[in-house]
């Protein structure tokens, strides 16, 4: 009987420590993907105020 237990018990535990892993990755992924993005608009931000800036001087100096 305590074999069966026992194994149970392991298979929960492993079941559960799977499930927790998983849901770590998961957070750990969307956490990483949502900081991407944003660097990215940043960046994007970035180079849009360069590319305007530029034209506005160029502009000015005609």
């Amino acid at each position: 009987g305590r074999s069966v237990a026992g194994s149970a018990l392991y298979s929960e535990v492993l079941l559960y420590s799977l499930l927790g892993l998983s849901i770590t990755v998961l957070m750990f992924t969307l956490t990483v993907g949502v900081m991407l993005l944003l660097k990215r608009a940043k960046h994007q931000q970035q180079l849009d105020t360069k590319k305007q800036q530029p034209n506005k001087q160029g502009q000015s100096s005609k």
